[in-house]
C-alpha cells in the first residue's frame, strides 16, 4: 500500500478567477480540509 494520502493526489484547479480575494479563500479553504495543491490557470 502506498503511503501518499489520497489529498495528495488531488490538485484543485481556479480558472479565470476574477478577483484576488478567490483565491485566497479557496487557499484558506484548502488549508482548512487538508488539500495542498493549488493550480492557477489564466488568474
Amino acid at each position: 500500500m502506498s503511503n501518499v494520502s489520497s489529498f495528495d493526489r488531488v490538485k484543485i484547479v481556479l480558472v479565470g478567477t476574477s478577483h484576488p480575494g478567490n483565491i485566497g479563500s479557496a487557499a484558506r479553504a484548502m488549508k482548512v480540509m487538508g488539500f495542498s495543491r493549488l493550480a492557477l490557470v489564466a488568474p
